[in-house]
């Protein structure tokens, strides 16, 4: 297994496709935290998006939809789910899926121009644990407090906390729910690539 680090918003695409380039995986996963969308779903859940040969327990199947920013509050998390019926919302997922289909789509009709069959495409597979849910209001700021690859930046996080300390509390209950995402989506990533079987086509 090769992990692949794509960052936020999906900075680092050209080298992902790059790498499915140079190693044509026989599938990918793309995993990460969201937002959740669905009102039945709790911080830790976990939704795939995808086709699974075998039912895995806990485990929601269903649509995520990619955002250009932060969906913040309960009512804008409300309108989404009405409006495209995605279970969770993340910012990279749908920036990433149309790259590697559109290379496996034109490596097989390179194969074979004739007769593509669909099934030898590698699968691709989105995987996103819910770090705040439905009803959760999520601080668009939170996102200024880490680089684009995620990871804190902690002159950003001195300085808000400098100007408003009252945001200890919620900075605290943030790590509380993206630890239990982060929980969550390395158990199901851990089932998926230790049983090929479940989700990828050979």
């Amino acid at each position: 297994m090769q992990v692949v680090v794509v960052g936020i918003r999906a900075v680092r695409l050209a080298e992902v496709v790059g790498w499915v380039r140079e190693f044509e995986p026989a599938g990918t996963i793309i995993a990460g935290v969201g937002g959740g969308l669905a009102p039945q779903l709790k911080v830790g859940d976990v939704v795939v998006d995808g086709r699974l040969h075998k039912e895995l327990p806990g485990v929601h199947l269903g649509r995520i939809h990619t955002a250009e920013k932060i969906v913040a509050t309960p009512e804008e998390k409300a309108e989404l789910f009405a409006r495209t019926g995605a279970l969770t919302v993340d910012m990279e997922t749908g920036l990433i899926q149309p790259h590697l289909g559109a290379f496996w789509s034109k490596k097989a009709c390179e194969m074979n121009p004739n007769v593509v069959n669909l099934e030898l495409i590698p699968t691709i597979l989105a995987v996103r644990a819910i770090s705040d849910a439905a009803d959760m209001t999520l601080d668009a700021r939170m996102l200024t407090l880490v680089d684009a690859m995620g990871r804190p930046r902690m002159g950003k996080v001195l300085g808000m906390l400098l100007r408003r300390p009252a945001m200890i509390g919620e900075l605290l209950s943030l790590r509380r729910q993206t630890n239990a995402a982060l929980q969550g989506l390395v158990e199901v990533v851990e089932k998926l690539t230790t049983n090929p079987e479940i989700w990828l086509e050979c």
